[in-house]
């Protein structure tokens, strides 16, 4: 879901996952986009209609989530041995597990995918090279060269955990905040900081933080002896109408009454009129 929410806001999300045959399989899985988009095509009158529609692979592929990693660069990056983090992946009867067994059929053909999730020829190309590419941090395999994922999953594993404990939690974060600054070229930060349309004085901050003070201990004691009433209720209420009697009375009964609020209200009445007026209806923005 978080997939293919990022497909419609272009966020960026990276996955980060064991360095196993269930960690590449998710990995895969959301490389290209997570479910075919269609939009339309031309049709026989050499126009585009609603009606006729085509999937849309390419024009989404690089804003899709991709996996960042366990991997050969997460080695090499971070000066580690696979000898020495590898574990064991087969399974009880010394075979390949069924999630290799499950890869391998897919990068071979022998497998169909399901239908949201079937690879255009592009991405098949594009996993075949990932998976078949020969890596040295990983060893060397029978031919003197390295050894590709494909080969090397079929029976071993890396853990997060383990890259994690052998460097360090500062370290592996180092290598985590290159790959993604490396991955994702941009970043959209007004989803996380969201800037004020306006910023208040030291002055009117402290104004306001004594005004409240005040107004609380004008109406407190009428404020809790309303909550004691609306506890033990005997007849059906309208919520709404309620509130605004409430607020009527703490308004008019107390703290409109209270001789210290007078002053003040006066005195800002006269830094008010000095004010251009607002259009409440138009939002305008100071």
């Amino acid at each position: 879901m978080l997939a293919d929410e990022a497909l419609t806001y272009r966020g960026n999300i990276g996955i980060l996952t064991d360095f196993d045959a269930t960690g590449i399989n998710i990995g895969l899985k959301i490389r290209g986009p997570v479910r075919k988009i269609y939009g339309p095509k031309k049709g026989k009158d050499s126009k585009f209609h609603e009606d006729l529609k085509k999937p849309m692979w390419i024009s989404i592929y690089k804003k899709t989530p991709k996996r960042l990693g366990i991997d050969a660069q997460t080695l090499k990056y971070l000066d580690l041995s696979a000898n020495d983090l590898s574990e064991n992946a087969l399974d009880k009867k010394g075979q390949p597990s069924t999630d290799w067994l499950g890869l391998y059929n897919t990068l071979m053909r022998k497998r169909k995918r399901d239908f949201d999730d079937e690879w255009t020829i592009d991405q098949h190309e594009f996993y075949y090279r990932y998976l078949t590419e020969k890596h040295k941090e990983l060893g060397k395999g029978p031919d003197g060269k390295g050894i590709s994922y494909i080969g090397y999953l079929k029976s071993k594993r890396i853990e997060l955990d383990t890259v994690v404990n052998e460097v360090g939690a500062a370290r592996f974060w180092e290598w985590l905040e290159d790959r993604i600054l490396k991955t994702f070229e941009t970043r959209d930060y007004n989803r996380a900081i969201i800037i004020p349309s306006y910023i208040p004085t030291p002055t009117l901050e402290e104004f306001q933080k004594r005004v409240q003070a005040l107004l609380k201990t004008t109406s407190e004691d009428r404020r809790k002896a309303i909550i004691e009433e609306l506890r033990d209720v005997k007849e059906l209420l309208d919520t709404d109408d309620k509130l605004k009697d409430i607020k009527a009375d703490l308004l008019n009964n107390h703290i409109l009454k209270n001789a210290k609020i007078k002053r003040i209200d006066k005195a800002l009445q006269k830094i008010i009129d000095q004010l251009p007026p607002v259009d409440d209806n138009k939002n305008q923005k100071i």
